[in-house]
């Protein structure tokens, strides 16, 4: 419901505020963390980056919690080296592809699903998230992961200077009945 409301504000904002912008899209919906590297080696980067100023948008981790939670490894998943690996990778890309760039801006979005925790997940979710989204105790479970994975992108991130997007705390209202009323 509210991902094309914010596509729509975001391309708006695009369109007047950075008219010559260029966008690199490199996108990966099953990704896990191990992949990141991989996904940076598709990019295909402008052959004269040096005259742009370029925004890294990161959202990885999310699969890789989905991943330990349905087959019982929870408990086995390494939270912050999870994180730390997102943010080293990241800087990975500054330091190479992107180090001749006019201006490189980093932004870590920490949480997949914005309507986590706002009412907004009544509907009865698909595979792998049946197993998670469907069950109290299990959701329990897969918010407190997120909610500690969150902690430890923005402790990485702010260690390294990137800028981190806390769009659960940011959204957090949406769906609320404050917001509804």
């Amino acid at each position: 419901l509210y991902q094309p409301l914010i596509y729509d504000a975001c391309t708006k904002m695009v369109s007047r505020d950075f008219a010559n912008l260029l966008v690199i899209r490199s996108t990966n919906s099953s990704a896990t963390v191990s992949d990141i590297a991989t996904l940076w080696s598709t990019m295909s980067m402008p052959s004269s980056i040096a005259n742009h100023h370029v925004a890294v948008v990161v959202q990885c981790g999310w699969n890789d919690i989905i991943h330990a939670q349905i087959n019982d490894r929870i408990d086995q998943l390494n939270i912050n080296a999870m994180a730390s690996s997102v943010v080293g990778a990241i800087s990975a890309l500054v330091r190479g592809p992107l180090a001749k760039a006019a201006s490189v801006s980093v932004y870590i979005v920490d949480y997949p699903e914005v309507t986590a925790e706002t009412g907004l997940t009544s509907l009865v979710c698909e595979f792998p998230l049946d197993k998670i989204y469907n069950h109290a105790g299990v959701v329990d479970i897969h918010l407190r992961a997120l909610n500690m994975y969150s902690q430890a992108l923005m402790i990485s991130a702010h260690k390294l200077g990137y800028a981190f997007v806390p769009l659960k705390d940011a959204l957090h209202l949406i769906g609320s009945a404050e917001t509804m009323r």
